[in-house]
């Protein structure tokens, strides 16, 4: 994440969930054909709602892709070198490093959130079962099997209502409020942010009371001061790393 998101972070005590339509992958949710069995039950489950759902598959993709935000995780017990250059393009990008069992435990009061690993398929041809609302979107193309992603995901039907909001934060994203205490291990900086940025950072995350060590990346080139502090010495806790 960037250091405006950071903040928020902060300040909300939360983590961003973005709204489908709003990420960069203009495919996303539209890799799997469901189905006909599974496309009249995700209908049904649309109807339901007093919602009036599209009879053309694209449409419905495009349709539910305005309800469903996404918070996305990589799953490695390692910093990934590819992972920072593809999602930090600059020096002041930060990242969180947890385990999957505390980010579960830290999504476990807000029980319509669901968390699950994405699954790596090839395109239309892997089966695939397609029985919820979000199944669309727990699917990517085998090409992106390096990212080892893990999705926390929240759907909000009320936004394809007649009378739902329309408001502009609706439409980007919505905050769900976590215990940061809990869910962070250890903040990381982008392996090339400069030391005032480090210290930036610390002052930051200590101004917002949260008791947490803030490390360069283990990749980067350890300030002068700090060549015997073993920058980036992992967690006791090691089992199911994340990073977000």
């Amino acid at each position: 994440m960037d250091f405006p998101r950071f903040v928020a972070m902060l300040e909300y005590q939360g983590l961003f969930f973005t709204i489908a339509n709003q990420m960069d992958d203009r495919f996303e949710g539209s890799l799997m054909l469901p189905t006909p069995e599974n496309l009249e039950r995700l209908r049904a489950v649309l109807k339901q709602q007093g919602i009036a759902p599209e009879r053309d598959y694209d449409n419905l993709v495009q349709q539910l892709r305005r309800c469903v935000a996404i918070s996305c995780w990589h799953s490695n017990e390692d910093e990934s070198a590819a992972m920072w250059k593809l999602y930090s393009a600059q020096q002041q990008a930060i990242a969180i490093r947890t385990t999957y069992s505390k980010l579960q435990s830290a999504l476990s009061r807000n029980p319509s959130v669901v968390l699950t690993p994405v699954r790596y398929v090839t395109n239309n041809k892997d089966d695939a079962p397609f029985d919820s609302i979000f199944s669309a979107f727990l699917y990517k193309e085998r090409s992106f099997q390096f990212e080892h992603e893990v999705r926390a995901i929240i759907t909000d039907l009320h936004c394809l209502h007649p009378n739902g909001s329309d408001a502009p934060t609706a439409r980007e994203g919505n905050w769900v409020q976590v215990d940061l205490e809990t869910l962070i291990d250890t903040i990381v900086i982008a392996p090339d942010a400069e030391r005032w940025y480090f210290d930036l950072v610390r002052r930051v995350t200590k101004h917002y009371g949260l008791s947490k060590p803030v490390q360069q990346s283990r990749l980067a080139r350890p300030f002068p001061e700090e060549k015997s502090s073993a920058p980036g010495s992992p967690c006791a806790e090691s089992s199911g790393r994340m990073w977000g």
